[in-house]
């Protein structure tokens, strides 16, 4: 794998992005809407702090996207609580549906802002789920997450789960 470094500093209605190290640096500056700026990765832990202090989650929030090196506008909707049985046993899970400026994300948040399940759509009634494993888990081919067998027992089609997405 590649590591890009991005180094960034909000002054007032602009963010200036350092992008790379040494002789790779080059300067990106985006305009930002006015109110907090959340880097797409931290806005979980957000989210999960919201809930925590009995603030509802619902709503937008100005997104600086690492990868795309944008910003945008996202929209968060609560849509419950749910548990899931992951390895390490059961976990206590808010489900929230996200407006990612036209993609539509599903992340299931602990209480903590951990991202233990997630759904990416690829269009109308196609997506992928991803779950949180560790590393050694993720690299055994012969390892299958049991949230996969879960799903594939909650929505049976006579297939096996992809392990693609395992």
């Amino acid at each position: 794998g590649t590591t890009t470094r991005i180094e960034g500093e909000r002054v007032g209605s602009t963010v200036t992005l350092i992008i790379g190290d040494g002789d790779t640096r080059r300067k990106q500056t985006l305009a930002v809407p006015g109110g907090r700026l959340f880097v797409a990765e931290a806005l979980p832990l957000t989210l999960s702090e919201r809930l925590r202090q009995g603030h509802p989650v619902d709503g937008e929030y100005s997104v600086l996207e690492p990868h795309q090196l944008t910003v945008s506008t996202w929209r968060a909707h609560y849509e419950g609580r749910e548990t899931l049985q992951t390895p390490t046993g059961p976990v206590e899970c808010h489900r929230i549906k996200q407006d990612a400026g036209g993609f539509f994300p599903i992340i299931w948040i602990d209480d903590k802002g951990t991202v233990w399940k997630e759904f990416a759509p690829l269009g109308d009634e196609v997506g992928y789920f991803s779950y949180r494993e560790t590393e050694a888990e993720a690299r055994d081919k012969k390892y299958v997450n049991p949230l996969v067998l879960e799903d594939a027992r909650e929505n049976p089609d006579g297939k096996e789960p992809d392990l693609l997405y395992s």
